[in-house]
C-alpha cells in the first residue's frame, strides 16, 4: 500500500520556508547573492590568463594568498557575528566583495600597466577578507533564523535555491560574454584649457568586463533585499568596521608579540626568534672554549 499522504506533506515542507516572511527575505538574498558569485569567481581566472596575459604561477600566488587571508580572517569575523549578528557583517563584507569585482575593470584600461598587478594582490587581499565573513555569517544566518525543529527542511530548501544559482549563474555569464565579446565601450574625459590638452580614461568595459558590472548591480540589489531580513543584534555599519579594525590590530600586535617571546631549548639557553642566529654564535663560542 501506498501512503498518499507522503506527497502532500512533502511538497507542503517544500513550501513552508517560502511562506515564512522572515525567511522568504534571507532565500531571495541569498539566490540572488550566490547568483553573483557564481557568475563572477569562475571567470577571474579567465581574466588573468586570458585578457591581462599572466603565467600560471603568478595566478596561483594570487589564489593561495587569497585562500591565506580568509583563513586568518575567519576568527576575526566569528567574534563579530557571535557578538552581534551575521547581518551586520554581511552589510560590512558583502559591500567590500562588490568594490572588489568592480575593482576588476580597472586591472586593464584597456591593457596591461603598471598598477595592474599591485592592484591585483590588494583585489585578492580584500576578496578574502570579505569571503571569510560572508561564507561564515551565510551560514550562521541560515541556521539562526530557522525554527526550531524544521530546521532540516529550511536548510534543504535555501540548499535548492542557492545550488540553483550556483549551477545557472556561470552558464548566464559565459553566454554574456560571448555575446559581448566584441563589444566595446570607453568613457574618456577630455579637457582643452588655453594651449594644454589632455584626456583622462574614466571606464574601459569589453568582454568580462560587461559581465562584473552585470554582477555589480545584481549584487546591489541583494543588498537591497538584505535590509528587509531581520535578525537580533544588528547594529550600525560603522560600528562594525571599527569593531573589526580593532580586532585585526589585536591579531597583528599578538602576532609581532610572539616574535618577542623567549624560547628555550634547553635550561639555560634561550633566544628571541628574530635573535636566533646570534644565540647560536654565542653558544657554539662557548663550545670551542
Amino acid at each position: 500500500m501506498i501512503n498518499l499522504e507522503i506527497k502532500p506533506r512533502f511538497l507542503q515542507s517544500i513550501f513552508e520556508p517560502y511562506r515564512d516572511k522572515a525567511y522568504k527575505n534571507l532565500i531571495i538574498f541569498l539566490f540572488l547573492w550566490y547568483f553573483v558569485i557564481g557568475s563572477t569567481t569562475p571567470f577571474f581566472t579567465v581574466y588573468m590568463l586570458e585578457k591581462l596575459n599572466l603565467s600560471l604561477t603568478l595566478v596561483i600566488f594570487l589564489i593561495v594568498l587569497s585562500q591565506i587571508v580568509n583563513i586568518l580572517f575567519l576568527k576575526i569575523w566569528g567574534s563579530l557575528s557571535d557578538r552581534y549578528s551575521n547581518k551586520s557583517v554581511l552589510s560590512v563584507t558583502c559591500p567590500l566583495f562588490l568594490v572588489c569585482i568592480f575593482a576588476w575593470v580597472y586591472t586593464s584600461l584597456p591593457g596591461v600597466y603598471w598598477l595592474t598587478f599591485p592592484l591585483l594582490i590588494f583585489i585578492h587581499i580584500f576578496m578574502g577578507v570579505s569571503l571569510a565573513g560572508i561564507t561564515l555569517s551565510l551560514n550562521n544566518i541560515c541556521l539562526k533564523l530557522a525554527p526550531k525543529g524544521r530546521a532540516n527542511w529550511y536548510l534543504a530548501v535555501t540548499t535548492l535555491f542557492t545550488s540553483i544559482a550556483l549551477g545557472i549563474a556561470p552558464l548566464i555569464g559565459g553566454l554574456l560574454t560571448n555575446l559581448l565579446e566584441d563589444s566595446k565601450f570607453n568613457w574618456t574625459l577630455d579637457w582643452t584649457s588655453l594651449n594644454i590638452s589632455g584626456s583622462i580614461q574614466i571606464l574601459n568595459l569589453q568582454g568580462l568586463d560587461f559581465l562584473f558590472i552585470l554582477a555589480l548591480i545584481v549584487g546591489v540589489f541583494a543588498l537591497h533585499r538584505l535590509l528587509y531580513v531581520k535578525e537580533d543584534g544588528d547594529v550600525k555599519n560603522e560600528i562594525i568596521r571599527n569593531e573589526f579594525l580593532l580586532e585585526t590590530t589585536k591579531s597583528v600586535k599578538n602576532f609581532f608579540k610572539l616574535g618577542k617571546s623567549k624560547v628555550i631549548l634547553r635550561p639555560g639557553i634561550s633566544f628571541y626568534p628574530w635573535r636566533l642566529k646570534r644565540s647560536l654564535k654565542k653558544e657554539k663560542r662557548k663550545d670551542k672554549k
